[in-house]
This record gives C-alpha cells, structure tokens and sequence, in this order.
C-alpha cells in the first residue's frame, strides 16, 4: 500500500493503516511511533508555513544594495529618509568624478572667458562677488570652497542642470563643517552627494542628507544663480575660480 505520494507527508489515516496492519506486539508500538512522527511532520510543516513568509515580509527590499554598497562605505543605511532602492549607479564610481577642494579665485575682470559663458555667481554681504565656471563644474560637479572664512559647497548636477551652492555647515548648535564628494549615484536623476565627515548621502538639489548619520539635516542655501560671464565681471571686485 502506497501511504503517500513522493515528496509529500503521509497522512494520519494511512499512518494508521499501516499501525494496524503491523502484527502484535509490535503494533502498539510502532503505531505510537508513526502518530508522534506524523504529529512532528504537521508541526513542522505547519512553523515552515507560517515562518517563511514572514521572514520573506520582513526582508528589506533595500538590502541587497545595503549588503553591496557596505563593503566601500562605513555609512550607517539604517538611517534614512527615502526609500532606498530608488537610487541607481551613475556609471562611476566612488569618487570617480572628483571634487575639487579650495580652488584659487582670480579678479573676473581678467577677461578668461569667452563674454556669453554660463558661471554659477553669488553676491555675499561680507566678500566679493564669487562664481565659479559651468565648464569647470562639468568635470567636477562639486566644489568645496569658502567665503569670508565660511565653508560653502558650489554644487552642480549635469542631469538635472540644477546649481546650487550650500552653506557647508551643520546649522544649529552641532554646526559641524563639512566637505563633499561625489558617490556616483543618482536618485531621479540628481546627483547624491556624501560628505568626508560621517560618509552620509545627500540629495543635492534639496541639500538634504537621505541616508546615514546625518539623515534628515538639512544644508542651508546661498543665494545663486547663473548669468554670462561678461554681466558677471561687470560687478565690483568680482572674483572667478
């Protein structure tokens, strides 16, 4: 008599059909042996069944990328304000595109651009007027640089064309300094940004942290914008990187 097909677990009933086919004294026996075996069998079935999707429910979607990305960063993945799986790789690496750090800044009246040439300018109430070249934020796409002493961030993301320039300081009473990089990954398209400090990534076009131990700290903004060159020059005491 066949008690189950392969693969699957005998049933109660068959398992007691074979218990009382089993001459005596064995039977007794052998029959409490195969009803505790088949009671184990739907035990166990029964703890797989319900474990195995709750386990597969409680996998972060997220953590394959978390598993890959740790083996090159120390950032803390826990930590964060966006769903992770929404960013991609930009094509390079870490770094790949580099950042470039306290730059020289020359008088723009030197004539060193062509008069049409997009800059990204500010205007500080305590320094000259600063820019820095769209064809310089091309190959470096971040530029830690300061003013009146101020850590700042000139950042620009080629994808989105979005320039922005960022006070490079934790506001309120932590108000760290930071420096940033580049990761080489993209969320909608926009740049990710970490800084050197903690290795937390920030969405550059709100200078956001997103992930890490500074996710949910915001930049604050220096108000930028981008004119040619020659209007840029014309003002007084102008200086370009």
């Amino acid at each position: 008599m066949t008690i189950a097909a392969p693969g699957r677990r005998p049933s109660a009933k068959a398992l007691a059909a074979v218990a009382r086919r089993l001459p005596a004294p064995a039977a007794p026996a052998v029959g409490r042996a195969l009803r505790a075996l088949g009671l184990a069998a739907a035990a166990l079935s029964a703890v797989l069944a319900c474990a195995a999707p709750g386990a597969r429910a409680e996998e972060d979607p997220a953590g394959p990328r978390i598993r890959h990305w740790s083996k090159d960063w120390a950032t803390d993945f826990s930590r964060r304000t966006v769903d992770l799986t929404a960013i991609v790789s930009g094509g390079v690496p870490r770094d790949g595109i580099p950042a470039l750090d306290r730059p020289a800044h020359v008088p723009a009246a030197a004539g060193l651009l062509p008069e049409a040439e997009p800059v990204l300018a500010i205007d500080p109430e305590d320094g000259p007027p600063r820019a820095w070249a769209l064809r310089h934020l091309m190959w470096h796409e971040i530029v830690n640089d300061a003013v009146a002493g101020r850590p700042v961030a000139a950042t620009w993301c080629p994808l989105c064309n979005s320039a922005l320039v960022f006070e490079a300081r934790l506001p309120g009473e932590d108000g760290r300094d930071l420096s940033f990089g580049v990761t080489g990954k993209l969320r909608a398209s926009d740049m990710v940004m970490y800084d050197r400090e903690t290795e937390s990534w920030w969405q550059q076009i709100e200078g956001e942290a997103i992930a890490g131990e500074l996710a949910g700290a915001r930049l604050e903004r220096v108000p930028s914008w981008i004119e040619s060159y020659g209007r840029f020059r014309a003002r007084e005491g102008a200086r370009i990187m």
